[in-house]
């Protein structure tokens, strides 16, 4: 969803899908007055009653509400995270932990050092490292505090937020409750149209805000 395309406050909604010939075309728009479950199943009903289809695999940002929309709704779909806001979203909850240390510089090469060792592991597609994933997180957590110069509280707020091995998919959207959603050896043998990022629907709403005025009529929208 996107917004500061009408008066009204209402957010629009664009279905995006990869054509033959590797274009975007937007199939369908929505407008929600509310974001929450409700409105997001009821959107989805919608396009599942229009359509007549299931889609085989659904592309989305972190939206809580919309991941447990889908589950309700598409539950036999592969649901996947946009790893460019996942990557943003775990910047915000944790390059904090990184701002106490003495200089500036000690400061950038420990959140650089970091923010490499989670890419690592997000980018790994050999399938058989499934197996050393837990390893892996258990290690960048650990790094994380051994790096990290800021309060115990900032730190542990972090490490909340990226989740334990411990915790179970059911449980949690912890990052790592969400592994199989964003972790390349996860999902490489998804068939995507070559899409691990939102980015075709980011195009569609910059196109359409550049040609609306946020203060319009829907009829102009």
């Amino acid at each position: 969803n996107t917004f500061n395309t009408s008066r009204f406050d209402l957010k629009l909604g664009a279905f995006t899908t990869v054509d033959s010939n590797g274009r975007t075309r937007i199939v369908a728009c929505s407008l929600m007055r509310h974001e929450d479950v409700d409105s997001f199943v009821w959107v989805l009903c919608a396009f599942h009653a229009i359509f007549k289809v299931t889609p085989r695999v659904i592309l989305t940002d972190g939206d809580l509400w919309l991941i447990r929309a889908i589950e309700t709704v598409f539950p036999n779909a592969v649901h996947l995270l946009c790893v460019w806001h996942l990557a943003r979203n775990v910047a915000k909850h944790v390059k904090g932990c990184f701002g106490a240390v003495r200089t500036r510089g000690a400061a950038q090469s420990a959140w650089n050092q970091w923010y490499t060792a989670f890419w690592r592991i997000l980018l790994r597609t050999d399938s058989a490292t499934e197996e050393t994933f837990d390893a892996e997180w258990l290690a960048l957590l650990q790094l994380l505090r051994g790096s990290s110069s800021a309060s115990e509280e900032v730190v542990q707020d972090a490490s909340d937020y990226l989740g334990g091995c411990q915790q179970e998919d059911s449980r949690d959207f912890t990052i790592y409750a969400m592994r199989r959603k964003w972790a390349y050896r996860y999902t490489w043998k998804e068939f995507t149209m070559g899409c691990n990022s939102t980015q075709r629907g980011e195009a569609v709403f910059k196109e359409i805000k550049a040609r609306v005025r946020p203060g319009g009529r829907l009829v102009h929208l």
